[in-house]
């Protein structure tokens, strides 16, 4: 390390908790040396100060290179920041318009505060004014009946009359219906996409929605901006879940363009995709004991979720820690199903989870919840944003600069959890195949493989193999057939093949569905923690 300023500080300031992690040049490359998050109130310089501290206590040569803890917070800082979730009124003027622009508006991160019938252009204003609101969304098909159109006049005088008591109010306006508004204060404060909302999707509407909403330093801009590196300098597809505590988020993000020298990405951010949700309803509720190990009633899960919400950083021990993984599944179950035209896209080739909601879950726990939730049939490999890194570093500045950190500490930045190795198609009964693993050159293990089971098979981080896989039907594995060979590489939870459905099928009875994830998850967590 040539001096203290090859050490730099980088900040996820979340709404409930912060994370800090120092990063240092060693040796020509960026390395991790200390990370740390505590509730939010705890304050980015007191984590900073004792990081410094602990380091220099650690390493004798970090000790002459770095500050003093009361010097720390002079130390080159990248913040990234999350938000309360904004809210957003929605103008339609058809049933079906409504629902086009409301899932666009939740699948960009605001909470619709519109009423779900439309056209209530009364109701709509009246969201409209509420304190919490900051975009107007409207639109009309390309294609508008007799019907639509005379509302269409109505939706733009209330537009003007919502311009003239929010002049705070972005308007976005999708379609045709832009051409009719005309009022130069209106105007100058309106983004118009060309596109109309229409059966076939809203993508440029969510886009415009996502860079409106998104401040610049927000954590879910810079996890995008180094997810797309990340896909660029490991030459693949990968897709990031992320479950935070006001919202969550899923993208992905590929190589593209001639010599594949950019990226293309496609992100879903859902105010649904929090972890607890404020007040959660009775489908939430329900989602959430449908993949917790622990009985517990409706009431009292209730109440255990909304102490979740309030202290996220307390009742992480024993059950506590299972019900905050069930509350995981549940909100990434939720993300899958609001963002269908991922799963229409080539799977990814690796899958990574973020956000604070894994932070206290053991990494071969976090495996598997991936696997039980974002399943698809192939093979993929698994990681973590553990120290909470993707978002601070997609924020620096100079895209130089910026990929420079990523690529020096990218063995750092993205915890391997190992490979995930998922059939479709496996049938009930004895005889189900085999799978071996050829590492070094030689065969390191030989699995019999059963229906509806999960095996796991040790291979650490930096280890790497060949699985070949030989069923005695045809399974899908991205391609149908009976025999695969399939690289893979090992990680905290090593190599894990999974025999069960996909989609996952969990027993319906009560007693059954928790006894069937205890034992899955049983290998996985450290005795007492479960």
């Amino acid at each position: 390390m040539s001096s203290a300023a090859d050490v730099r500080v980088f900040v996820e300031q979340g709404t409930a908790t912060v994370a800090v992690s120092l990063l240092a040049a060693v040796g020509g490359r960026w390395r991790l040396v200390a990370s740390e998050s505590a509730p939010e109130a705890v304050g980015a310089d007191t984590l900073v100060a004792r990081l410094v501290q602990g380091a220099r206590a650690a390493d004798p040569d970090l000790a002459r290179e770095l500050p003093t803890p009361s010097r720390a917070v002079d130390l080159p800082r990248t913040v990234s920041r999350g938000s309360p979730v904004p809210g957003a009124a929605v103008l339609a003027a058809s049933e079906r318009q409504q629902a086009l622009l409301a899932g666009a508006v939740r699948t960009a991160g605001f909470a619709v505060r519109a009423p779900e019938a439309a056209p209530d252009l009364l109701g709509a204003m009246a969201a409209a004014l509420r304190p919490d609101v900051t975009v107007v969304v409207a639109g009309s098909g390309p294609k508008p009946t007799s019907d639509e159109r005379g509302v269409a006049d109505e939706i733009v005088a209330v537009i003007g009359s919502i311009a003239a008591r929010r002049p705070e109010v972005t308007f976005v306006v999708a379609g045709p219906l832009a051409a009719r508004i005309s009022a130069p204060d209106v105007r100058a404060r309106m983004v118009v996409v060309q596109d109309p909302p229409d059966v076939v999707g809203t993508a440029a509407l969510r886009d415009t929605l996502l860079e409106i909403g998104l401040p610049p330093d927000h954590t879910r801009r810079g996890i995008v901006a180094a997810t797309r590196e990340l896909a660029l300098l490991l030459e693949l597809r990968v897709e990031v879940v992320e479950v935070g505590h006001a919202a969550g988020m899923r993208m992905l993000a590929w190589p593209a363009g001639e010599g594949a020298a950019e990226t293309e990405a496609s992100v879903s951010v859902l105010a649904d995709g929090a972890l607890v949700p404020p007040d959660p309803s009775d489908e939430v509720v329900d989602a959430i004991a449908a993949w917790s190990s622990v009985a517990l009633d409706r009431v009292r899960l209730r109440d255990r979720l909304v102490e979740a919400y309030e202290t996220p950083w307390g009742d992480l021990a024993g059950e506590g820690a299972a019900l905050v993984l069930a509350a995981a599944r549940a909100a990434v179950e939720r993300l899958v199903a609001a963002s269908p035209d991922l799963d229409a896209m080539p799977a990814a080739d690796l899958l990574v989870a973020a956000g604070g909601a894994w932070a206290d879950a053991p990494a071969p726990a976090v495996a598997l919840a991936l696997v039980d939730v974002a399943r698809r049939p192939g093979a993929v490999q698994l990681g973590l944003d553990h120290a909470r890194l993707l978002g601070p570093l997609g924020l620096v500045g100079d895209p130089d600069e910026r990929r420079a950190l990523i690529a020096g500490a990218l063995d750092d930045i993205v915890l391997p959890l190992g490979t995930a190795i998922v059939p479709r198609g496996i049938r009930a009964g004895r005889g189900v195949g085999h799978m071996s693993l050829t590492a070094d050159g030689s065969i390191t293990a030989y699995i019999e493989l059963e229906a509806g089971g999960i095996h796991l098979v040790d291979l650490p981080p930096g280890a790497t193999g060949i699985a070949r896989l030989v069923a005695r039907d045809a399974v899908d594995l991205g391609v149908r057939g009976r025999e695969f060979e399939v690289p893979v590489s090992g990680g905290l939870g090593g190599l894990l093949v999974d025999m069960r459905d996909v989609p996952l099928r969990l027993p319906t009875r009560p007693d059954r569905r928790r006894a069937a994830l205890a034992a899955w998850q049983r290998p996985l967590w450290p005795d007492g923690d479960r």
